[in-house]
């Protein structure tokens, strides 16, 4: 077994046995398996270099006058073990690299995670929880992987092994001695291989597969289905009734209830609380499910004693009466209430409420709360309390008010009134200062006591010595503080930005290589009302520039067999994860079925776009699953003549949840990391303002054009990013 084989094992067996990582949702472990597997290989080789490096250093500087039968680590002497020399190393090593590797670990598997997974999936999963599994297991996990280094290091030391090459080569210069920036080359490693990975699998695509042969047929022998959906692969050799009226959830949406079932939503002094278990318990024939194409679904089930009511949303989104009559309502985006006259809400129970970002409360009018049972209200940071008017505060009982120091100011008058007795007690010393005159009266009897010495200044002083008492001790307050103030860290959720109308009006002239078709856009589109002249001349904020160059060359050729076909379904596999209709008409805003133009054929067509589907759509998805084709295949009517679109040779995409920001590094990461003839970062300032990027490919050339675009025109050279 290789060394990082070793070592990599080691850490991936720290991580998946550890307490607190196996109970974490099992999808959320299939994810980090993965990528704490593809991690632990060139982290370990790294480790053990940097291990095996250092403990050379070390043995150097052992003193000279300890050669001989004294030396510790005297090898040719043959007076040490290499368990000693283990031993006698291990304390300067693991001082020296526990806390940096275990951090350069934990980053690497974090991040990564972060941005492997799509942001919907994100949304569900405790990062902090996570985050503190991942610190506890990576500390863990290089403790034994120092330790195993080092027992490797003494094994080849006495047998003169000379080690295993590590299977980046260049994993010492790929991290160098700076780790946050040694990360980054590192994830630029991984990067590639992912791209690399997509385009070995791509070349591996057999367009003629039995599958796409199945659909071909389905279009001329027996039952005849154009869109080549029936029968589906699912529902093959049985029933055709939908699993879940069947009480089948296997590969349904009950199990992906499940999996993102939310559990350990925390409420005040540390409890929990979680969504109920799934109420399905389906028996057939008492539900009826009514199931879209894209995934929506309805369900009415009359199971006895599992009486139920669904609607599904295809993201995830879903309202579930269960059999008690509870509503279990999950909402994937964001939620929205709007109420235009009075709303009421009764809860005759408990009602609990868990926010993991901020609140706001706006109320209009008078806000009456009103609690018949205790009221607590812990700020964990600063409480803030205002009124413009009067703030009265008032306890039958008891007031206390406890601080490390209190300050009372009153711009007119201070009042203190007691019915009672006035105690105060200072452990060190008590001023009093009045501008004008100090008074102190009292009705019956006043003592004043001093241990030292009492210092009394007047005109004129009237005393009666030997009549003053010791004052009462003043009683401390029957509360105390909560703790130390706690440092909070919010991850926000983004809202998810839809392309709409206004996007795809912005894609007409979007790659326009000529002044003047920008300029008919801009016209058409302010004389629509789309967008206002304004829009156009606001100024651009450049942020920051690159100009980066992809040294990617391969070229996953299309399949010859396509150019004499004539027409083929919707679903028809151009590559393992994309369709026909996914590069056409049924892409998220243009939506053009392929149709013969500007002299190429329908086949001619169909081969330039599995071209984009192999050598640029599958790459980019490997990159970032979150990516959405909005545009491929246009009709040559609907875009600038000098587009690539209509020959189908271009890809417009965008990213679920991905900010304006966010773009850039996109465009970054792709410009470096596939093949392309042209990529071009498009900016506008009207409509919903969201960029997008388009890549142009052909097989026959690969320009590598790289560009930034703002309004449908050319803004410069390279990518900008623009605020």
């Amino acid at each position: 077994m290789s060394i990082e084989k070793q070592l990599s094992d080691s850490l991936v067996s720290v991580f998946q046995t550890s307490p607190e990582y196996t109970k974490l949702p099992p999808a959320t472990r299939a994810v980090l398996n993965e990528i704490i597997r593809t991690s632990s290989v060139p982290f370990a080789q790294k480790l053990y270099n940097d291990v095996s490096t250092e403990s050379n250093k070390q043995l150097d500087l052992i003193p000279n006058n300890l050669i001989g039968p004294n030396n510790p680590v005297d090898i040719v002497n043959g007076n040490v073990t290499n368990q000693e020399l283990t031993g006698t190393l291990a304390p300067g090593i693991e001082s020296k690299y526990n806390n940096e590797f275990s951090s350069l670990l934990y980053n690497t598997i974090f991040n990564n995670f972060k941005n492997k997974i799509p942001p919907g999936v994100a949304q569900a999963i405790d990062l902090v929880n996570l985050s503190g599994v991942l610190k506890t297991a990576s500390t863990t996990g290089v403790g034994r992987a120092i330790d195993t280094s080092l027992n490797l290091f003494t094994n080849n030391l006495f047998s003169n092994s000379s080690g295993i090459s590590p299977t980046l080569r260049n994993i010492s210069s790929l991290f160098g001695s700076d780790p946050i920036a040694g990360l980054e080359r590192v994830n630029q490693a991984y990067d590639a291989s992912i791209s690399s990975q997509a385009l070995s699998e791509a070349r591996q695509f057999n367009i003629k597969s039995e599958a796409n042969e199945e659909k071909l047929i389905t279009q001329t022998v027996g039952f005849i289905d154009p869109a080549a959906e029936y029968p589906t692969k699912e529902y093959a050799g049985r029933s055709e009734s939908n699993k879940l009226a069947t009480g089948d959830v296997n590969g349904t949406i009950v199990q992906q209830k499940e999996l993102q079932r939310a559990k350990g939503v925390q409420l005040p002094n540390n409890q929990k609380w979680e969504q109920p278990a799934i109420a399905y318990k389906a028996q057939y024939p008492y539900n009826k499910v009514l199931q879209t194409e894209s995934g929506h679904i309805i369900e009415m089930d009359d199971t006895p004693g599992a009486e139920r009511l669904q609607v599904y949303h295809r993201s995830g989104t879903f309202i579930e009466i269960d059999p008690n009559g509870s509503v279990i309502k999950k909402t994937k985006g964001t939620s929205y209430e709007i109420i235009d006259r009075n709303g009421y809400i009764a809860v005759l129970g408990d009602a609990h409420l868990s926010v993991s970002g901020a609140t706001k409360i706006f109320v209009g009018g008078n806000a009456d709360i009103e609690v018949e049972g205790d009221t607590n209200i812990n700020g964990l940071n600063d409480v803030t309390v205002q009124a413009a008017g009067k703030m009265n505060l008032s306890a039958t009982e008891e007031l206390n008010i406890t601080s490390k120091d209190i300050y009372i100011e009153a711009y007119n008058n201070l009042n203190i009134k007691s019915k009672q007795k006035i105690n105060m007690y200072v452990e060190q010393d008590i001023n009093l200062k009045a501008d004008r005159d100090l008074f102190a009266q009292s009705t019956g009897e006043m003592h004043l006591n001093a241990t030292g010495t009492f210092n009394v200044d007047g005109s004129r002083i009237d005393l009666n010595s030997g009549t003053s008492k010791p004052a009462e001790t003043a009683q401390p307050s029957n509360i105390g503080v909560i703790g130390e103030r706690k440092d909070i860290k919010i991850q926000p959720v983004p809202d998810a930005i839809t392309a709409s109308f206004l996007d795809a009006e912005g894609y007409t002239a979007e790659d326009a290589e000529f002044a003047e078709e920008a300029n008919k856009q801009k016209q058409r589109l302010t004389e629509t009302g789309i967008a206002s002249r304004g829009n156009f001349n606001e100024p651009a904020l450049e942020v920051d520039r690159d100009t980066p160059r992809s040294s990617v060359n391969t070229v996953v050729m299309p399949s010859d067999s396509v150019l004499n076909q004539k027409y083929l379904p919707d679903n028809y596999q151009l590559s393992k994860h994309f369709t026909l209709a996914m590069l056409s008409s049924k892409a998220v805003v243009t939506k053009n079925a392929v149709t013969p133009q500007l002299g190429l054929t329908y086949g001619e067509l169909i081969y330039n776009l599995q071209g984009i589907a192999l050598n640029v759509c599958e790459p980019v998805l490997a990159l970032y699953p979150n990516m959405m084709v909005t545009s491929a295949f246009r009709l040559s009517g609907n875009s600038s003549t000098t587009s690539d679109h209509p020959r189908g040779k271009a890809v417009d995409i965008q990213f679920k949840n991905a900010t304006k920001a966010q773009y850039y590094e996109i465009a970054k990461k792709l410009a470096s990391q596939i093949n392309y003839d042209k990529i071009l970062l498009e900016y506008k300032t009207y409509g919903t303002g969201l960029p997008w990027i388009h890549i142009s490919f052909d097989v026959t050339k690969q320009r590598k054009l790289v560009l930034t675009y703002l309004n449908d025109q050319k803004y410069g050279d390279g990518l900008i990013a623009l605020a």
